[in-house]
């Protein structure tokens, strides 16, 4: 994904955030930061693709989800208390 990624970066000239969107396989985090791809998130699909064990086993799903360079939904503030 190293390859994505710095063609992506390279779109961008240093401006853009770059995101990995509706990519299959989760990415390791380890993975991303041997390589300094520095994606900023990403979003697979969900359902079976997800949980069914081909893709992402259950082992890198509990071990990336937990990850310290792995910001999840229930680590992120309560917007709405902003912006009103």
């Amino acid at each position: 994904m190293i390859a994505s990624y710095d063609r992506l970066a390279a779109l961008g000239d240093g401006r853009k955030l770059i995101a990995m969107t509706e990519n299959g396989p989760i990415p390791d985090p380890d993975l991303v930061e041997a390589y300094g791809a520095g994606w900023r998130w990403f979003c697979t699909w969900e359902g079976d693709f997800l949980t069914d064990g081909k893709k992402n086993s259950l082992e890198h799903l509990v071990r990336v989800y937990n990850h310290e360079r792995v910001v999840t939904l229930d680590e992120l503030p309560d917007w709405s208390k902003y912006g009103k």
